[in-house]
């Protein structure tokens, strides 16, 4: 991958052949249709782990403020020192 022209844009290509025999490259193509589709994929598979992740941190965030309820008493739920 490289990145050409006057405003930077992401090209795929194949320089191999250009550089080590003085051929022409064997492909290339813009990088935007590309990078969205793996970008779209990888939210897609990601989104239900972040959702677990997301519920496993409220579980904990509640456990610990049940212990510390049953350690401090409702002294901190009321907010006395």
């Amino acid at each position: 991958m490289a990145y050409a022209g006057r405003i930077p844009q992401a090209v795929y290509r194949c320089d191999w052949p250009n550089f080590a025999l003085a051929m022409p490259r064997c492909f290339m193509f813009a990088g935007r249709r590309p990078d969205a589709a793996i970008t779209h994929e990888l939210l897609r598979v990601a989104e239900p782990l972040s959702i677990d992740a997301a519920l496993e941190a409220q579980r904990r965030h509640m456990e610990s403020q049940a212990d510390q309820q049953r350690i401090w008493g409702p002294r901190t739920a009321a907010g006395a020192p």
